[in-house]
C-alpha cells in the first residue's frame, strides 16, 4: 500500500507491519480506519433500493480507481523492463570491457 500512496489509487495509511509469524501465524498489517461496508453478496440484499442505486452511481468512481491502478501497474512493469534491460546492458558492457582488458 505504501507503493500506491503517491499515486491516484486511494489507499489507507499503513500504521504497522508485523512480519513475525509467531504473533498470529502469518505476517499482517494494521491500517487506518476507512469508512464503508464490506459487500459479500453482489445482489446486496441487505441494502434498500435507494442504497443500491447510490452504490451503482459509485461504479464510475470505482472504474476510475481501476483505471488508475492499471496505469500504476503498467508503469511498474515498464520500469521493471527498463531496469532488466539496463542490467543486461551493464553486464554485457562489463564482459566486453573485461575481454578488451585481457587483450592488452
Amino acid at each position: 500500500m505504501e507503493a500506491l500512496a503517491d499515486t491516484p489509487v486511494p489507499v489507507p495509511q499503513v500504521l504497522c507491519l508485523c512480519m513475525d509469524d509467531d504473533v498470529i501465524g502469518q505476517a499482517f498489517y494494521v491500517m487506518e480506519h476507512v469508512e464503508g461496508r464490506v459487500l459479500i453478496d453482489p445482489a446486496v440484499p441487505s441494502m434498500s433500493k435507494a442504497e443500491r442505486s447510490a452504490l451503482a452511481a459509485r461504479a464510475e468512481e470505482a472504474a476510475k480507481v481501476a483505471t488508475a491502478l492499471a496505469g500504476v501497474a503498467e508503469k511498474a512493469a515498464e520500469k521493471a523492463t527498463v531496469d532488466r534491460l539496463a542490467d543486461r546492458v551493464q553486464a554485457l558492457d562489463n564482459r566486453v570491457q573485461g575481454n578488451a582488458d585481457s587483450l592488452q
